[in-house]
């Protein structure tokens, strides 16, 4: 293993050192950017990292510490954790397109004031991510089917569409923007931000609205391509609508009541249902 003979305990700091600089000389793997290797061992680069389509197996090889500019991490094939992460990060972080990294483990960033983006891997767990991430939070296109472990807050965007979740069970606090899109077998809300924005649910198989009736500041969700559809089209933007329909219990589990429907649609004359939409997700009653 790379990481064990770089850092043989048989060595001495200085040794150890020796054999840290001659691995990122021989892999080129800093190029012209400037860097300290610290008495712990650990190394500060005095700009961005950017540790592209390298040949390593389960771990970082070398120990990170201070980034003062952005990280990106991507198709290191043989990537299997985050073992060797920076410790702190200036900039944004972007871990992409690594077809074996199931996991966050080894990430020691707990908060950031950029985006982190860890889209495109193979995550079954974001557990070991930041908690605070300023900007928006990208886990899109993994194989998670849970949400735990995502960041209690964040400022921007929470991107956790194309996975496989069948609920959301886990959430941050508030985000601007929640995005669960192509979640194809999603079904139902266990948990969600208490302030939001807006909301995507397009192409999945959400049943209810119940879950969003007292987020804060919420503007407008979208439900295109789901159940949903065949009651509200492809947007809410009347969010009156979804407490009302939510209290007077129009929907339980996968049946609809027929008297409750046309009483819902009665106060929101704008509804246009599709019977035919309606009847193939929807038992009647």
């Amino acid at each position: 293993m790379i990481y064990e003979s770089i850092y043989s305990s048989f060595n001495s700091n200085d040794e150890v050192k020796q054999n840290i600089e001659s691995y990122i000389r021989r892999e080129n793997l800093l190029n012209s950017t400037e860097y300290t290797i610290n008495d712990d061992l650990s190394i500060d680069v005095h700009g961005g990292l950017y540790l592209m389509n390298l040949n390593w197996t389960g771990r970082i090889p070398i120990r990170f510490g201070k980034i003062d500019g952005n990280v990106n991490i991507e198709g290191c094939n043989n990537l299997t954790n985050l073992k060797g992460f920076p410790t702190y990060v200036k900039g944004d972080i972007k871990i992409n397109y690594n077809p074996k990294l199931e996991s966050l483990e080894g990430c020691l960033i707990k908060e950031t004031n950029g985006e982190f983006d860890c889209s495109k891997n193979k995550l079954t767990s974001l557990e070991g991510g930041p908690k605070i991430v300023e900007m928006s939070y990208d886990c899109i296109d993994n194989q998670l089917t849970t949400l735990k472990g995502c960041p209690e807050k964040i400022g921007s965007g929470f991107h956790a569409g194309s996975n496989k979740l069948t609920e959301i069970d886990f959430c941050p606090k508030e985000c601007r923007v929640a995005n669960f899109s192509n979640n194809y077998n999603l079904i139902s809300i266990k948990k969600f931000p208490e302030k939001c924005i807006r909301v995507d649910f397009s192409w999945t198989k959400l049943l209810s609205l119940k879950g969003l009736e007292n987020v804060e500041g919420l503007e407008e969700v979208y439900v295109a391509n789901s159940p949903l559809v065949s009651i509200f089209g492809g947007r809410i933007k009347d969010i009156s609508m979804i407490k009302h329909f939510i209290s007077f219990k129009v929907v339980d589990g996968d049946t609809i009541n027929i008297n409750r429907l046309k009483y819902f649609q009665s106060i929101y004359t704008e509804i246009l249902i599709r019977d035919v939409s309606l009847k193939a997700w929807y038992k009647l009653k």
